[in-house]
């Protein structure tokens, strides 16, 4: 079964709604968090489950819902490794893709 390799954006991304939500509510925070990591598992499982990006990327996305949101998960398949390149709640920008 493929692993997930997160890549070094990953954490900055994931950073951000954890410290917002955090504000509001620790538990919410804690969920998401909980929610985004079952959706890694999720993907090391069923790496094809992703909708392709384009048919010229490699890139694969998997919008996973939480709360009143959702994030949106790109990733690619490389051997037996999940690459997730980015996550990004729905509300935030899609530039730099």
């Amino acid at each position: 079964m493929p692993h997930v390799v997160l890549s070094d954006g990953v954490f900055r991304d994931l950073e951000r709604p954890y410290w917002y939500r955090r504000q509001f509510s620790e538990s919410a925070a804690e969920q998401a968090m909980c929610t985004i990591r079952a959706q890694f598992a999720l993907l090391a499982a069923q790496p094809g489950i992703g909708r392709k990006v384009s048919r010229y990327s490699d890139l694969r996305e998997w919008k996973v819902r939480s709360g009143q949101g959702a994030y949106r998960i790109l990733y690619r398949i490389d051997g037996d490794e999940v690459v997730i390149t980015s996550v990004k709640h729905s509300k935030e920008s899609r530039s730099g893709e």
